[in-house]
């Protein structure tokens, strides 16, 4: 079992967690196991610019993760090599902001 984990807080949207999910998966042998342990919670909103102020919020335009430090992103569950988990991991990590 090997895992990433955020080295300081970090925020970054749905679609960088996905292409790191998928490059992660990629690299993985059959038999072993991907298990997330963050989810997308935030909703970010915004208004058009011109607009006057009040009448609301606005509109959700994205969602986004908002880690704290030392939290788990990814974890690598079954039979592999730990180098080439290290391996994949890293990999996935490059296509996440932050430091891992």
């Amino acid at each position: 079992m090997m895992g990433l984990v955020t080295a300081s807080g970090v925020r970054f949207g749905d679609s960088a967690y996905e292409n790191a999910r998928m490059i992660i998966n990629r690299m993985l042998p059959r038999g072993c196991l991907l298990k997330q342990h963050s989810f997308v919670r935030y909703g970010v909103t915004r208004k058009p610019t011109g607009t006057k102020m009040g009448k609301g919020k606005g509109e959700i335009k994205f969602y986004q993760y908002r880690l704290r430090p030392h939290t788990v992103v990814f974890e690598i569950y079954g039979n592999m090599h730990p180098d080439d988990a290290w391996y994949a991991l890293r990999a996935g990590s490059k296509v996440l902001p932050g430091h891992y």
